[in-house]
């Protein structure tokens, strides 16, 4: 029951961390988890090889040694867990820290041309499709659905 709480606390105190950097909470909580018992576990394997290494003619040694796959446990499970904090404290913010910042360039529309002056009478652009220009015979007024009809393209 101890360990749930544990693992409890230590959830939250990583979720905390992955928010505080623009992050999902919920990936880096389920990697504590199996950070914390895949390291229990990697400890006691360890440790029961390492007994029957030191004792290739007493088998049953294991059962002697109990306390020490549980502080070998404990040990797994701690590595995990500063595993997951020592990743988590690695995670650079998800969101760009200049985003906040003010940038004159972000206000203007970037074109690829330069915008029509009114005094650049030699190099205007070219007129919108739709548009007459104003020196053609209609005076400058917007095609209606029966002159585009009518005017091929």
């Amino acid at each position: 029951m101890l360990e749930i709480l544990i693992l409890w606390a230590l959830g939250k105190k990583i979720a905390r961390m992955t928010k505080e950097r623009g992050r999902a909470a919920w990936p880096w909580v389920i990697l504590l988890i199996v950070c914390w018992y895949g390291g229990a576990l990697a400890a006691v394997v360890a440790a029961g090889i390492a007994v029957a290494v030191a004792n290739p003619n007493n088998p049953d040694a294991g059962d002697d040694m109990m306390l020490l796959f549980i502080g070998a446990a404990l040990a797994g499970a701690i590595g995990g867990a500063l595993f997951t904090f020592g990743v988590v404290s690695l995670l650079p913010n998800a969101r760009d820290p200049r985003d906040d910042e003010y940038d004159d360039d972000e206000d203007y529309r970037h074109t690829r041309r330069r915008r029509y002056d009114d005094e650049d009478v030699d190099d205007r652009p070219r007129e919108h499709r739709g548009y007459i220009d104003s020196d053609d015979r209609d005076g400058g007024r917007r095609y209606d659905d029966d002159d585009r009809r009518e005017r091929r393209y």
